[in-house]
């Protein structure tokens, strides 16, 4: 009986197991927390999502002062400004269609059902279905990046930004320099068309003159 005593009495008491889980568990959670805080926001996480929340739905990139297409930019853009208040009928599903038609996909989407295309290919694809004449060089574009990346910076969405100073519509960023398009986000046949050409691929007529 003695020895039995014995070891009872080194065994730890119930409530003190109970104590070292909860502190346990805490300690836990206070990690994964300091773990969480250390890691930056990047891209266009910085921005407010405006009109444009799904990451599953949406091919549109939102951007703001913190993430905007500079001189650097390895990809040329088509960027629209816009307000919540006041927005044309159709403008999200319009702009989701020019920046799908131009080779963007929303960041969750299945891989399954994406179509990979290279450039030279949805070029020709977009002529045809747009009905335009296209401007190619005797091979390529063969990179399967987006023709031109689309953002779009709401300007009325929490804390104002400086870029949308003097800033209304369609643009085409690209280079450090911007070009503004008179096209409307409802219409994606022009604003495909008009960023085309932008970028040379549509050929010279009355529409390149213009631009």
């Amino acid at each position: 009986f003695i020895l039995a005593g014995a070891v009872r009495q080194r065994l730890p008491m119930p409530s003190a197991m109970c104590s070292i889980r909860r502190v346990a568990l805490v300690l836990g959670v206070l990690a994964v927390g300091a773990s969480a805080k250390t890691k930056k926001m990047s891209g266009s996480q910085k921005c407010k999502k405006g009109l444009f929340t799904s990451d599953a739905k949406d091919a549109v990139i939102s951007l703001c002062d913190e993430h905007y297409p500079s001189e650097k930019a390895s990809h040329p853009w088509l960027v629209w400004f816009y307000s919540m208040e006041g927005i044309e009928d159709n403008f999200k599903d319009g702009l989701n269609r020019i920046a799908q038609d131009l080779g963007n996909e929303p960041p969750e989407k299945s891989k399954s059902l994406i179509k990979v295309k290279k450039q030279r290919v949805r070029l020709k694809d977009l002529a045809e279905k747009y009905e335009f004449e296209v401007a190619l060089p005797k091979k390529g574009p063969a990179s399967t990046d987006p023709i031109l990346k689309v953002g779009a910076v709401c300007c009325d969405c929490g804390e104002q930004q400086k870029i949308c100073a003097g800033h209304s519509g369609l643009y085409v960023v690209r280079n450090g320099g911007e070009v503004s398009l008179p096209a409307h986000a409802s219409n994606p046949a022009e604003a495909v068309k008009l960023g085309l050409a932008q970028m040379g691929f549509v050929k010279a007529d009355g529409l390149g003159a213009e631009l």
